[in-house]
């Protein structure tokens, strides 16, 4: 049972407990249960939140986010050259970082286009948007989001919402992307990219990976049928869901 399931369990048993409560005369053995319940629901709330801090990149380290390895690995301009993107999309860069595929994209969709690219963190959206300035476009807007798959209200419904690396990072999966398929044009798609559950010479630890097939289920609980699984590089897996 994960830390997530054996909260809900722990905080069920500590509601029926609560029921259970007489108004008068409490029996020791249900305080001393009641002080357990409470110790063992506050230490798993820690761990949890943890967790999840160290899923999310660390800002300090963006300068790792521009490594040559990296860019051979996982080359930007190839890898959105296979994507459905078309000239004139609207397009949600969703973690955008420093818009290491927010540039190619913006590229690709043309004048006619517009990539919005969010993140979380407000110094790698400064970076971003000194990245957009050098490559000279126009069709970019950086915006700071929190993180819950919210957006700004002036953002209008996109044709593509794309995701790299990002899917791992987030702590309420489901939500987030049930939020974001909300803001996706009838017959528009939802792009994830994210890095192969195994061992690899970069990227997270394994153990905040999600497969391909975990990556499949948050797209189809999010409403959208998976068009097509992509071959994006050895350490990485690629998935496109569509709005019917």
């Amino acid at each position: 049972m994960d830390k997530k399931a054996k909260l809900k369990e722990l905080e069920k048993r500590y509601q029926d407990l609560l029921a259970r409560w007489p108004a008068h005369s409490v029996k020791p053995e249900m305080i001393i249960e009641k002080e357990e319940l409470e110790d063992e629901i506050a230490e798993l709330k820690k761990a949890i939140a943890e967790e999840q801090a160290s899923h999310v990149f660390d800002p300090k380290n963006r300068h790792k986010l521009k490594d040559e390895k990296r860019k051979m690995l996982l080359p930007p301009d190839e890898t959105v050259a296979k994507l459905p993107v078309n000239p004139g999309d609207i397009i949600l860069d969703y973690g955008a970082g420093i818009g290491y595929f927010t540039i190619p994209l913006a590229k690709r969709t043309g004048s006619s286009g517009m990539v919005y690219a969010v993140d979380i963190s407000p110094e790698i959206l400064k970076d971003l948007e000194e990245e957009v300035l050098r490559a000279g476009l126009s069709n970019v807007k950086a915006a700071l989001v929190p993180g819950d798959g919210s957006l700004p209200e002036e953002f209008p419904e996109f044709d593509v919402i794309f995701l790299a690396m990002v899917l791992h990072e987030l702590a309420e999966k489901e939500a987030v992307l049930s939020a974001l398929t909300k803001k996706i044009k009838k017959q528009g798609k939802l792009i994830i990219i994210d890095w192969e559950k195994k061992e690899t010479e970069f990227g997270p630890p394994v153990a905040h990976r999600v497969s391909v097939e975990e990556g499949v289920s948050y797209l189809e609980k999010a409403g959208l049928k998976l068009l097509q699984k992509m071959n994006v590089s050895a350490a990485h897996w690629g998935i496109i869901g569509i709005k019917e």
